[in-house]
């Protein structure tokens, strides 16, 4: 009963994951089309846009799917770093130094430290927005091959 009851956990974070990452994408979609290095007041509204849903999907997928996945496995650990390590080795992500890399860079966002150059900051969520995407994807394909996710 207890497995059957983490494993409705996990595709409930899954799904709430999988609407926060569509809506990151469309923001996306929109921002690859524009140059992070000539934009106009609209275009900057629209990398904040992105910025914003980049930080909470990253929350999501970090935070609550692909913890509740190692919680599920009983191989949770209790520094990020560390689950991040773990999860690699058990294949639950592709990439523990970058989803290291992009939660230091969500950190920045969420904490609103002071970005130097506006440009580079954009240009970093954009790789980031495309690498939680590529990384999501990889999970996504762990929980259908683990037979946890048989509808998405």
């Amino acid at each position: 009963m207890k497995d059957e009851r983490l494993k409705d956990v996990i595709v409930e974070n899954f799904l709430s994951c999988e609407k926060a990452i569509n809506t990151m994408n469309k923001s996306l979609a929109v921002c690859n089309q524009l140059s992070v290095y000539t934009i106009d007041e609209n275009e900057q509204n629209q990398f904040e846009a992105l910025s914003s849903k980049f930080a909470r999907a990253t929350d999501m997928y970090l935070q609550k799917l692909v913890k509740s996945i190692m919680i599920y496995y009983d191989e949770d650990e209790k520094f990020f770093i560390d689950r991040m390590n773990k999860a690699e080795k058990l294949e639950i992500i592709d990439n523990a130094e970058n989803l290291t890399d992009l939660r230091k860079h969500r950190n920045k966002i969420a904490h609103e430290y002071i970005v130097t150059d506006i440009q580079q900051h954009w240009q970093i969520t954009l790789n980031f927005s495309n690498d939680l995407l590529r990384s999501f994807n990889f999970t996504k394909q762990f929980l259908k091959n683990k037979a946890i996710l048989t509808n998405s």
